[in-house]
Protein backbone atom coordinates (compact mmCIF):
# COMPACT_ATOMS: atom_id res chain seq x y z
CA UNK A 1 0.00 0.00 0.00
CA UNK A 2 1.03 3.24 -1.23
CA UNK A 3 0.69 6.17 1.63
CA UNK A 4 1.43 10.15 0.75
CA UNK A 5 3.32 12.00 3.22
CA UNK A 6 0.53 13.50 5.11
CA UNK A 7 -0.22 9.87 6.05
CA UNK A 8 3.37 8.80 7.00
CA UNK A 9 3.81 12.05 9.15
CA UNK A 10 0.03 11.22 11.30
CA UNK A 11 0.87 7.44 11.52
CA UNK A 12 5.03 8.54 13.05
CA UNK A 13 2.97 11.09 15.21
CA UNK A 14 1.49 8.50 17.20
CA UNK A 15 4.61 6.75 18.10
CA UNK A 16 5.49 7.49 21.99
CA UNK A 17 8.39 8.94 22.75
CA UNK A 18 8.84 10.66 19.69
CA UNK A 19 8.64 14.64 20.17
CA UNK A 20 9.01 16.14 17.13
CA UNK A 21 8.63 15.40 13.41
CA UNK A 22 10.27 17.22 10.82
CA UNK A 23 10.72 16.68 6.99
CA UNK A 24 13.19 18.71 4.88
CA UNK A 25 11.96 19.87 1.85
CA UNK A 26 8.50 19.98 0.00
CA UNK A 27 7.52 21.27 -3.26
CA UNK A 28 4.79 23.22 -3.65
CA UNK A 29 2.72 20.56 -6.05
CA UNK A 30 3.07 18.29 -3.09
CA UNK A 31 0.75 20.36 -0.87
CA UNK A 32 -2.29 18.02 -0.60
CA UNK A 33 -4.85 18.40 1.46
CA UNK A 34 -3.34 15.82 3.86
CA UNK A 35 -0.12 17.06 3.93
CA UNK A 36 -2.19 20.36 4.42
CA UNK A 37 -4.15 18.47 7.59
CA UNK A 38 -0.98 16.88 9.16
CA UNK A 39 0.58 20.35 9.41
CA UNK A 40 -3.13 21.33 11.21
CA UNK A 41 -3.36 18.79 13.09
CA UNK A 42 -0.24 16.97 14.40
CA UNK A 43 1.39 19.07 17.79
CA UNK A 44 4.61 16.69 17.02
CA UNK A 45 5.38 18.43 13.68
CA UNK A 46 7.83 21.46 13.61
CA UNK A 47 5.77 24.84 12.77
CA UNK A 48 9.11 25.06 9.97
CA UNK A 49 8.69 24.22 5.98
CA UNK A 50 10.91 24.70 3.53
CA UNK A 51 9.15 25.81 0.03
CA UNK A 52 11.12 26.52 -2.79
CA UNK A 53 9.77 29.27 -4.55
CA UNK A 54 12.99 29.28 -7.51
CA UNK A 55 11.88 32.23 -9.03
CA UNK A 56 9.04 35.01 -9.27
CA UNK A 57 9.10 34.83 -12.63
CA UNK A 58 6.60 32.13 -14.63
CA UNK A 59 8.39 32.26 -17.60
CA UNK A 60 11.32 31.10 -15.64
CA UNK A 61 9.48 28.38 -13.93
CA UNK A 62 8.38 26.76 -16.99
CA UNK A 63 12.17 26.80 -18.54
CA UNK A 64 13.25 25.21 -15.17
CA UNK A 65 10.44 22.56 -15.82
CA UNK A 66 8.79 23.36 -12.46
CA UNK A 67 4.95 22.53 -11.87
CA UNK A 68 4.02 25.87 -10.00
CA UNK A 69 3.51 29.25 -11.07
CA UNK A 70 4.13 32.22 -8.79
CA UNK A 71 0.18 32.24 -7.87
CA UNK A 72 0.38 28.11 -6.80
CA UNK A 73 3.46 28.92 -4.61
CA UNK A 74 0.97 31.90 -2.87
CA UNK A 75 -1.61 30.14 -2.89
CA UNK A 76 0.31 27.24 -1.53
CA UNK A 77 1.53 29.71 1.04
CA UNK A 78 -1.99 30.80 1.69
CA UNK A 79 -3.47 27.54 2.56
CA UNK A 80 -0.42 26.51 4.85
CA UNK A 81 -0.68 29.72 6.89
CA UNK A 82 -4.77 29.31 7.47
CA UNK A 83 -4.27 25.95 8.77
CA UNK A 84 -0.97 26.98 10.51
CA UNK A 85 -0.74 30.44 11.26
CA UNK A 86 2.60 30.40 13.57
CA UNK A 87 4.36 28.28 10.03
CA UNK A 88 7.91 29.54 9.72
CA UNK A 89 9.06 29.14 5.96
CA UNK A 90 12.00 29.21 4.26
CA UNK A 91 13.19 29.20 0.45
CA UNK A 92 15.61 28.85 -2.42
CA UNK A 93 15.72 31.12 -5.11
CA UNK A 94 17.92 30.76 -8.16
CA UNK A 95 18.59 33.97 -10.50
CA UNK A 96 20.85 34.10 -13.29
CA UNK A 97 18.90 31.00 -15.09
CA UNK A 98 20.18 30.31 -18.59
CA UNK A 99 17.96 32.68 -21.23
CA UNK A 100 16.60 34.86 -17.76
CA UNK A 101 16.05 38.39 -19.44
CA UNK A 102 16.13 41.70 -17.12
CA UNK A 103 12.15 41.83 -16.88
CA UNK A 104 12.41 38.38 -15.19
CA UNK A 105 14.93 39.40 -12.64
CA UNK A 106 13.04 42.45 -11.82
CA UNK A 107 9.92 39.97 -11.15
CA UNK A 108 11.77 37.86 -8.96
CA UNK A 109 13.29 40.98 -7.03
CA UNK A 110 9.36 41.96 -7.04
CA UNK A 111 8.93 38.91 -4.97
CA UNK A 112 11.79 39.44 -2.19
CA UNK A 113 10.95 42.74 -1.37
CA UNK A 114 7.46 41.94 -0.97
CA UNK A 115 7.44 38.52 0.30
CA UNK A 116 3.70 38.07 0.51
CA UNK A 117 3.87 34.99 3.41
CA UNK A 118 5.51 37.80 5.71
CA UNK A 119 4.87 41.40 4.64
CA UNK A 120 0.74 40.55 4.20
CA UNK A 121 0.21 38.81 7.27
CA UNK A 122 0.01 40.51 10.83
CA UNK A 123 2.31 40.03 13.28
CA UNK A 124 5.20 38.49 11.18
CA UNK A 125 7.40 40.77 9.80
CA UNK A 126 9.49 40.80 6.47
CA UNK A 127 12.33 38.54 5.47
CA UNK A 128 15.40 39.96 7.29
CA UNK A 129 18.81 40.33 5.87
CA UNK A 130 22.03 40.29 8.06
CA UNK A 131 23.50 43.42 9.15
CA UNK A 132 22.30 46.37 7.21
CA UNK A 133 22.92 44.73 3.83
CA UNK A 134 19.44 44.82 1.36
CA UNK A 135 18.37 42.40 -1.11
CA UNK A 136 21.44 42.53 -4.37
CA UNK A 137 18.37 43.13 -6.46
CA UNK A 138 20.05 45.37 -9.21
CA UNK A 139 21.65 44.11 -12.35
CA UNK A 140 25.41 43.99 -12.30
CA UNK A 141 27.93 44.53 -15.45
CA UNK A 142 28.48 40.84 -17.59
CA UNK A 143 31.14 38.89 -16.80
CA UNK A 144 34.04 38.73 -19.29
Amino acid sequence: ETVGLGQLLTELAKIKNLDLLRYTTSHPVDMNNELLQAHAELDKLAPFLHLPVQSGSNSVLARMNRRHTRGDYLKTVDMLHKVKPNLKLSTDIIVGFPGETDREFSETCAKMRTPRNAVERSGLRPAQWSGARKPPCRLKPARD
